[in-house]
């Protein structure tokens, strides 16, 4: 588990604590739009989105904030993409196979994918990529993925083989998110050049969509790619134009009006847009959660028994509320509908009873006629509560709700970087700091640097031999019930010792006009069903 930012707006710091989305939901095209029963898909025509935010690049290998990182899934061809529930689907790999330990994977390669120059995609181009990803130089984001990668060699034409140093325990996730590059057009690069090169942002790309133009407003258009293989996507239009519509208001009205075909939006607006008639609102999952973690080295979250007591006392589904209508409760590190969720193991919730008895318990009483707990040395219950501004509505309704049970929350709402500062420090580190955070991994997220023993964003100086242990074993189990195990133990641990609390989970929206067919969201983006998607004849513009 990493701390990153959001894919609507995820920029790298490496070794930071970003704010994030944690992906923790997992499996296929979770939610769909359009498409009448009986409808025959036919090719043609051309869809306009909207985008929040123009992206760096267009290319995620070096850009890996969220639009490029979305709309790379139509650009690029990864050797795998998600499928149902907690499996992998080929892709550019026809197929796969482990070595023992999972220290060695081999990959075998389709042959009838091109780069839109013409140039077959070949096993060279995904040695070259896996190389430089493995190769911090580079810069590729999630290069820690691949940070025991040992050797790449090349055995047969269609054939690629990897060795690693250490089992690989995120599995074949890593390589759904790591767009394979052109050795022809990139290999030549040193370092400095591969990062700056004018390619990320003119990209020949490998996918099932072109780029035709990227205009100084920032309007991106895509056309379909003629020669790319049906079986990976039927690309149905002829065009998509993304076109970026940062304000909140001009999104909505465009939708109403029907200007824009579908809008990536944020999880307030979902409210707005379940209101406009023809729209349908489809949550992106997996969701981003946010979490207040406790740093438990500091008073008085030194006690267990204050921690549970902050847990019990908030009312989740209250927090939701009043964030967004598709905002949901989070009482453990998996969502839910995880495969390797373990029911029933929750952190407490809207239980002030419970939040009392364990205050009092602990020796917090409540003066006469009410109000902050005291302690046994005259001690109020104060706790400092850090968040960026984009938190701020959250940090006010977790002030109402910890006062029910006696905690005074005093609020430092700060810009991002002074956070990031102050978390940095120990000496200066708020006890709690509300965030959101990420994983890239939906089927086996990576839990090292925010729980094992001195992890590099382990800023709850939380320390659990069971759970490092676990995470040691994550490595080298194989087999989905070896896995099942290990994340049990971590969520037992996590769930019951609190050096996090989970809040909620807060999805962005994909809102999709009525025009479009066929629009669906999963773990691979909001963005990568488009060749999935059509128009009717009669309705295109």
């Amino acid at each position: 588990m990493r701390f990153r930012a959001t894919r609507a707006d995820r920029t790298h710091l490496p070794a930071l604590l970003i704010i994030g989305a944690l992906s923790l939901s997992c499996g296929g095209e979770s939610r769909s739009a359009g498409g009448d029963a009986g409808s025959t898909p036919i090719r043609g025509g051309t869809a306009i989105v909207c985008l929040q935010a123009a992206p760096q690049s267009l290319d995620p290998f070096v850009s890996p904030d969220g639009a490029s990182v979305e709309l790379g899934a139509l650009l690029f061809t990864p050797l795998v993409r998600y499928g149902p529930r907690e499996s992998m689907r080929p892709y550019l790999a026809r197929s796969w196979s482990w070595g023992p330990g999972h220290r060695e994977l081999t990959f075998d390669l389709r042959t009838d994918v091109s780069w839109q120059d013409g140039t077959p995609v070949t096993a060279a181009d995904v040695a070259f990529t896996l190389r430089r990803a493995a190769d911090s130089t580079f810069g590729y984001f999630d290069r820690d993925d691949f940070r025991d990668l040992d050797s790449v060699t090349i055995p047969g034409a269609a054939t690629v083989r990897l060795t690693f140093r250490r089992p690989l325990a995120a599995g074949l996730e890593p390589f759904a998110a790591l767009p394979i590059l052109p050795r022809h057009l990139l290999g030549s690069l040193d370092a400095e050049t591969f990062r700056h090169a004018a390619y990320h942002h003119e990209p020949v790309g490998s996918g099932p969509y072109r780029l035709t133009a990227w205009r100084a407003d920032g309007t991106i258009e895509l056309q379909r790619s003629p020669d790319y293989p049906e079986v990976l996507g039927a690309d149905y239009l002829d065009r998509i134009v993304f076109r970026v519509v940062p304000e909140a208001s001009t999104r909505l009205a465009e939708l109403r009006t029907g200007e824009v075909d579908a809008c990536r939006v944020g999880a307030s607006q979902a409210g707005d847009v379940s209101k406009l008639e023809g729209v349908t609102a489809l949550p992106i999952l997996p969701a981003p959660t946010q979490v207040i973690v406790l740093d438990t080295r500091q008073a008085p979250l030194t006690d267990l028994r204050v921690r549970r007591a902050l847990s019990a006392a908030l009312d989740r589904a209250e927090i939701a509320a009043v964030v967004s209508p598709v905002a949901s409760p989070a009482r453990a590190p998996l969502a839910p509908d995880h495969p390797y969720a373990a029911p029933g193991v929750l952190q407490p919730d809207a239980n002030v009873s419970l939040a009392d008895s364990l205050l009092d318990a602990a020796g917090w009483r409540v003066p006469t006629g009410g109000g902050v707990r005291v302690g046994p040395a005259g001690r109020r219950l104060e706790l400092t509560l850090a968040a960026p501004p984009q938190l701020e509505n959250v940090v006010t309704v977790l002030q109402a709700e910890l006062a029910r049970a006696g905690f005074e929350v005093k609020p430092e709402v700060m810009e991002f970087a002074a956070l990031i500062g102050r978390i940095q420090d120990p000496a200066r580190r708020p006890p709690a700091v509300l965030l959101a955070f990420s994983s890239d991994k939906r089927l086996r997220p990576d839990f090292y640097t925010s729980l094992v023993t001195g992890g590099p964003t382990n800023i709850s100086s939380y320390s659990s031999p069971a759970v490092d242990s676990a995470v040691a074993r994550l490595r080298s189990a194989e087999d989905s019930a070896a896995v099942a195990i290990q994340y049990r133990i971590i969520e037992e641990r996590v769930v019951a010792d609190l050096p996090l609390v989970y809040l909620i989970r807060v999805p962005p929206v994909l809102a999709v006009g009525s025009r479009l067919r066929d629009v669906a969201v999963g773990p691979d983006g909001p963005f990568a069903s488009v060749p999935e998607w059509w128009i009717p004849a009669g309705e295109r513009r």
